[in-house]
Order: C-alpha cells, then structure tokens, then sequence
C-alpha cells in the first residue's frame, strides 16, 4: 500500500466515526432525560415520602422537588444525618482502635489473651462480638491443627518402628 491508499482509508475511517457519533447524539437528545434521586433530607426527617411529581401539559416533562445531595447540608439536618458518608475525626480514631486489635490479635499466645479480654469487656459491643467470632474461629482451626498432628505423629511413630525394626534386622 502506498501513502495515498493509507490516508483515503484513514479519511474513510474518520467520516465513519463522525456518522457514528452523530447517530449516537441524536439517539442521545431523543432520550428523556433521567431524574437523579440524591439523599431527601425531607423524607428523612419526617418519615414522609416527597410530594408526587409534577407533570406539565406543554412540555410533558417530570419536574423533581429541590432535592439535596449528600455534600450540601441542609439547614434543618442535623449535621450527623446531612452527610453519613463523610468521614469524621472520630472515624479515624475507630481506625487506629482497630488497627490496633488487629495488631495484637496475631501475637501469638499474646493474641489469645487479648482476644479473651476483648471477648468479655462490655465497653465496645462491636469488638466483643467480632472477638468472640475470631475465637471461635481460632478454635476451630487449632482442633483440626491438633487432629491433623495428632495424626502425622501416629503415622510418624509407626513409620520409626518399622525403620527401627529394619535396622535391628541388618
């Protein structure tokens, strides 16, 4: 191919995407434009649904009671229920507590102990439960750790008295 074939199929190539991309614009602007439901801190607040939509007889279009995002706090919210996906100070305070249970949690022998205090302190009910949790799941797996040695060691001792017992034969 030569450089004249290359830039007539280049130019073919670029009047191709242009036709696709008006087609797609103008199956674009036919689509009714879709409402976005962001956080109603009036449903919120009162329990209520929001008041129904409002249907205009010229342009047939929906029109959407002011609604407020997440990052706009409304006057009335309390600041707590204005923005639950914020993170707060005391999140990164939760942050480190719990950094700090894990780091502790796989000490050995160590991480036992702490698990067995977190277990049965009443002061933060989430850890006591994942506490619990992780015991019984260190648990189980040292029973099966236990039953799996316990039977490489069977196995083991038997294989030692048969090469004990080859031995004494030479």
């Amino acid at each position: 191919m030569d450089q004249k074939e290359l830039s007539s199929e280049a130019k073919e190539t670029a009047d191709i995407q242009k036709a696709i991309e008006k087609i797609a614009d103008g199956e674009t602007d036919r689509l009714a434009e879709l409402p976005s439901v962001p956080f109603l801190p009036e449903e919120m607040e009162t329990g209520e649904p929001p008041p129904p939509l409002q249907d205009t007889k010229a342009s047939q279009t929906k029109v959407l009671p002011k609604l407020t995002t997440v990052s706009e706090p409304s006057p009335n919210v309390p600041e707590s229920k204005a923005a639950p996906n914020t993170i707060k100070d005391s999140d990164s305070v939760q942050i480190h507590r719990w950094f700090f249970t894990f780091m502790c949690m796989n000490i050995p022998l160590i991480g036992w102990i702490y698990l067995l205090y977190l277990a049965f302190i009443k002061k933060y009910p989430e850890r006591r439960s994942f506490a619990r949790a992780y015991l019984f799941y260190k648990l189980i797996f040292l029973i099966i750790s236990v039953l799996i040695l316990g039977i490489l060691i069977y196995i083991g001792l038997d294989l030692l008295d048969q090469l004990l017992a080859y031995m004494e034969m030479l």
